[in-house]
């Protein structure tokens, strides 16, 4: 029967040319041209309109004190150039965005701070996608690689009345975009922990159930998750720390409560690195377990045609009778054939009794059922817009906004 086998992780990552100079904005051909949803809001009233357009979007600007720019897509160098012109973004944090490559960081560039998180892709659990995020006083742009919005969550908690997000401002706002990211991870770490649990049981019933390649599939993911917010979570110190841009009070304790939603969620991907190199040590012994038990089993049927082996040699050998009478004289007999096979049989029979009786032969029943059997990456399936939102975490925050 078929081994499964899993896709391999992707390394993909955007080609650099050498030799060009800081700030060279280059596309990653992921062929998605970038869209605006723009959302304009106050206090009382909210607007929110998608275009390509960045005039048209800026616009809502100018209606309310408060501005959010969502953009889905990054295959348009000239788009971005556009974007920079208009807000005054420097080219190296173009430059960033557009390569999509970039580890979670925080940098303060006077009149905006430039924050970047990675996220794990709903599609492809393997991969994560950067999601950058641009915080001005009174505007938030955000940046998403791909046509799957992963702010969906942060619409509908716009759309609400009253709401906390609209009423503080774009601090608030910034802190509830990092917020949800990072509450992705949590419920990516949740369905991981979910079929961990699938694959230890499969594990226990038979060691053929769980690939080696399931192992290290379960242990790169759990890398992956690492890589992504170990940097952030320095990041989020740094600028609780007023390293950055000084926060008010009330926001930075919703912050302190997303450092340690990182936190937690570097510890539980801790745990279950550790558990998945205990299962690991299991499918070893298991699988040694088990060729012991198949060798067992060879050992008894070469033992049992051992004295059979025995018996034909020697009346395979063609001694004449004639000669002498101590010449194989069972060959004269009447029922000489019958007598060989009911001693054999005989042999055969006492053996397996014996083997019994010492519990040689007990090897246990296994579930051979593998055809059906789904992989841990086939069924791993994340879907973002599942995350609760902070405030469903959070009631006390549901019940102040």
């Amino acid at each position: 029967m078929a081994a499964f086998r899993l896709p391999r992780l992707s390394r993909k990552k955007a080609r650099v040319q050498p030799g060009l100079p800081p700030g060279t904005l280059l596309s990653r051909q992921s062929g998605i041209a970038p869209s605006i949803k723009a959302v304009g809001y106050s206090e009382e009233d909210i607007r929110s309109i998608e275009t390509t357009d960045i005039e048209k979007a800026a616009e809502l600007g100018e209606e309310f004190p408060n501005l959010w720019l969502n953009i889905n897509g990054t295959d348009d160098v000239e788009f971005f150039k556009r974007l920079g012109e208009k807000y005054n973004i420097h080219h190296l944090v173009l430059e960033d965005i557009l390569n999509g490559n970039q580890t979670a960081k925080i940098e303060n560039y006077e009149s905006y701070l430039f924050i970047t998180v990675r996220v794990p892709l709903s599609k492809n659990p393997s991969e994560t996608e950067q999601v950058s995020i641009l915080f001005f006083p009174s505007l938030v742009i955000s940046v998403q690689e791909g046509e799957h919005d992963d702010l969906t969550m942060l619409r509908k908690r716009l759309d609400r009345v009253p709401s906390r997000i609209r009423s503080i401002g774009s601090e608030y706002f910034t802190y509830a975009i990092i917020d949800l990211l990072v509450d992705s991870w949590t419920h990516y770490l949740q369905v991981f922990e979910d079929r961990l649990d699938d694959q230890e049981e499969a594990l226990l019933v038979n060691a053929d159930n769980v690939m080696p390649e399931d192992m290290h599939q379960m242990k790169s993911m759990l890398l992956m998750t690492r890589r992504s917010l170990r940097p952030l979570r320095d990041s989020l110190k740094m600028w609780l720390a007023d390293d950055l841009i000084p926060i008010s009070k009330d926001t930075a304790i919703y912050l302190r409560d997303t450092l340690d939603h990182v936190e937690n969620a570097l510890d539980t991907a801790d745990s279950h690195r550790e558990v998945i190199t205990g299962l690991t040590d299991l499918q070893l012994a298991t699988s040694s377990t088990r060729m012991n038990e198949v060798m067992q089993v060879l050992t008894v049927i070469a033992t049992m045609f051992i004295p059979l082996t025995f018996l034909v040699g020697i009346y395979g050998m063609n001694f004449n009778a004639e000669v002498s009478a101590w010449n194989m004289p069972e060959l004269d007999w009447k029922y000489g054939y019958l007598a060989i096979w009911i001693l054999m049989i005989g042999l055969i029979v006492g053996q397996l009794l014996f083997f019994r009786h010492k519990g040689w032969l007990r090897v246990k029943r296994r579930d051979r059922n593998r055809k059906n059997r789904k992989s841990f990456f086939e069924l791993f399936h994340i879907d973002v817009n599942k995350t609760q939102s902070p405030t469903q975490q959070h009631p006390n925050n549901e019940k102040k906004g």
